[in-house]
């Protein structure tokens, strides 16, 4: 994902109340020290909530990351960066 992009997208969950989830190609880092819809989600994978480091994505080229937010939610993300690809 392009620095900037990422960015941007980072701030705009942020003002919105939504945590990201960063990974690069070893390991990956959550935007928020803890979240029950990040919680729920990796619990369903047997995997524990991942690490709180907000400024991960600065420091590491980011391969994906995942948004965590409602259905009816997503559109707003959608919209706003065209450039990204979404999936549910």
């Amino acid at each position: 994902l392009h620095p900037a992009a990422l960015h941007k997208f980072t701030q705009f969950a942020k003002q919105e109340g939504y945590p990201l989830v960063y990974l690069d190609h070893q390991e990956m880092r959550a935007s928020v020290e803890y979240h029950d819809y990040v919680k729920e989600g990796f619990g369903s994978l047997n995997f524990e909530h991942p690490a709180y480091e907000p400024d991960f994505y600065e420091k590491r080229n980011i391969y994906q990351t995942l948004l965590f937010c409602e259905v009816n939610e997503e559109e707003k993300f959608i919209n706003q960066y065209p450039d990204f690809h979404f999936i549910r």
